[in-house]
């Protein structure tokens, strides 16, 4: 809440807890442009000290911006040496709308989720 994230503010002199998910989010953009993944969890064990470091209030503000800034730049060069291109699956989205269209003709709501592609 906005309370809790003054206190950090108050604290550590920057809001911590949203500096800790910038550099994750970050981290995790390079390896889906890396690998071709996404993964919920930080790989390297370097990165992930260093995000829980933020976290903790450990790192000095200058310190961070200034990493978000090499990740930034890591990310731009790792989105241009990707092989991985945006990809609209028309089969899904019209399979999604159909479905919104028939709900929304046929008066009814269903109760099982879409799992699959038929």
């Amino acid at each position: 809440t906005e309370g809790k994230r003054q206190e950090l503010i108050d604290k550590y002199g920057y809001d911590v807890k949203h500096a800790a998910h910038a550099v994750r989010i970050a981290i995790q953009a390079i390896d889906i442009f890396q690998y071709g993944e996404i993964s919920p969890r930080i790989k390297g064990h370097i990165d992930l000290q260093k995000v829980r470091s933020i976290r903790e209030g450990k790192e000095k503000y200058e310190d961070v911006l200034v990493l978000l800034n090499q990740l930034e730049l890591d990310m731009v060069e790792a989105k241009e040496k990707s092989s991985i291109r945006p990809v609209v699956h028309k089969e899904l989205v019209d399979f999604f709308l159909m479905n919104i269209y028939k709900e929304y003709i046929g008066g009814k709501i269903p109760n099982t989720r879409l799992t699959k592609l038929d």
